[in-house]
């Protein structure tokens, strides 16, 4: 029972984390930043027109406009 509520202390996490088999290795390449991306731009666009399809038939006129401008702030950042 004794194990069970075992402690390290602060020292040894550091030591642990900074082994080197312990990092993160950085394996994105520019093909997964794209998708990335695109992806964002895609949610964004879907997320924008559902809150316009929900809010009723008045907005149907401009359902078009929540895509397009969700793509031109995903542009412009």
């Amino acid at each position: 029972m004794g194990t069970l509520f075992r402690t390290k202390s602060p020292e040894l996490l550091m030591r642990e984390a900074q082994a080197p088999e312990r990092q993160l290795k950085r394996s994105l390449s520019a093909l997964d930043l794209t998708a990335l991306g695109i992806g964002a731009i895609i949610g964004t666009g879907i997320f924008g027109l559902t809150g316009t399809a929900a809010a009723g038939e008045q907005a149907a006129a401009s359902i078009w406009k929540t895509p397009l401008l969700n793509f031109v702030q995903a542009w412009i950042s």
